[in-house]
């Protein structure tokens, strides 16, 4: 009670003065409003915090969706094309399927056009299965020798160059006439494999 007294007795000595009611009043004011910033400068932040949370949270929301939408895209192209997957992998393999391809066309041609397979060779081919994230399309040049009649020896020719897998020509040679003709046939097919690494040539030089 006597703090009460004492204190109620300061203040009308200060209210009593105009100028130090005025200046009193400023401090209160200021003291209140110092107080108030106190007191709600924990909210603020959190709102603030609130808002570059849920800003971010749009963001993500956003990104998102257009991966959704990618996806989706995505599983319709892959449906769209599903049927033709086999035969897009005959006409270009990932690996060279070098088996596959000696076998058919190569043989399967050559048995049906009365052709003897003298000799094939392929050149910095390959054998193993590439990883699949990492393809480029690759060349597999080769060399073919036949024997059998000339006519047989263009119609497998015909047939070569109009299977799925295509392959190009790049030169013929003929020895022989009539049903005894021998022909070398240099050609080349693609594939999807492994990138060739070319290491670094670096110039040495000598050292006196």
């Amino acid at each position: 009670m006597q703090f009460y007294e004492k204190t109620l007795k300061q203040y009308n000595q200060y209210t009593a003065d105009p100028k130090k009611k005025n200046y009193f009043e400023i401090a209160l004011t200021l003291g209140l409003m110092i107080v108030l910033l106190l007191m709600i400068y924990p909210a603020v932040t959190y709102i603030l915090n609130l808002n570059k949370e849920i800003q971010a949270g749009r963001v993500v929301k956003e990104g998102l969706s257009q991966k959704i939408q990618d996806l989706q895209n995505a599983r319709n192209a892959f449906a769209d094309v599903q049927t033709d997957l086999p035969l897009l992998q005959l006409a270009l393999p990932i690996g060279s399927d070098v088996d596959k391809y000696v076998q058919k066309p190569l043989e399967d041609l050559a048995s049906r056009h009365g052709l003897t397979l003298k000799s094939i060779q392929f050149a910095d081919l390959p054998i193993s299965q590439p990883a699949t994230e990492n393809v480029k399309l690759r060349d597999m040049d080769f060399t073919l020798s036949l024997t059998g009649g000339y006519t047989n020896l263009n119609d497998f020719l015909k047939d070569l160059e109009k299977f799925v897998r295509v392959t190009n020509v790049d030169s013929i040679t003929l020895k022989g006439s009539g049903s005894d003709v021998t022909v070398t046939i240099s050609a080349v097919t693609n594939f999807l494999g492994s990138p060739v690494i070319i290491p670094n040539q670096t110039s040495g030089g000598t050292t006196p």
